[in-house]
């Protein structure tokens, strides 16, 4: 029969068998996970380089549109300005005319004195008469400002 010595040589052993054979499999799956890596990371730094560009790209056209959308604001602006100054020039050549026309398009008095070039007893009596109720309106905030 055997010994109980025996038994726990051959225990050990077979424990010590086992134990080398996990070490070597460790060891070449490390090996290959190194190996992997390597390939990996030149891979893994391009895409990371990659969405770096992504991402400044991404911003800059969030740039460009805020600047479209300011730019195509501007030329709505001139574009209404240029619609006023044409309406002048097909209107009577009179600054008078011209100005009788904006007051009924509603343009400010602001406006109407810098396409027209008028005075503000001018612009008084022409809103007067055709500003239907803008004058009014400008007259009492004229009394509020001085006052009266």
């Amino acid at each position: 029969m055997i010994s109980l010595a025996e038994i726990l040589a051959i225990l050990a052993l077979l424990a010590a068998a086992l134990a080398l054979a996990a070490f070597v499999y460790l060891w070449r799956e490390t090996r290959r996970l190194r190996r992997d890596l390597r390939r990996l990371d030149p891979v893994l730094q391009t895409l990371h380089r990659d969405l770096r560009v992504i991402a400044g790209e991404s911003f800059h056209r969030g740039q460009d549109r805020v600047m479209l959308v300011n730019a195509l604001e501007r030329l709505a602006d001139q574009q209404q300005e240029m619609r006023l100054e044409m309406r002048m020039r097909d209107a009577d050549q009179s600054p008078y005319a011209q100005a009788i026309k904006l007051i009924r398009s509603g343009q400010s008095r602001e406006q109407v004195r810098r396409l027209c070039a008028l005075t503000d007893a001018e612009l008084e009596l022409l809103f007067g008469l055709h500003g239907h109720g803008i004058a009014g309106e400008y007259a009492s905030d004229r009394l509020s400002d001085t006052g009266s």
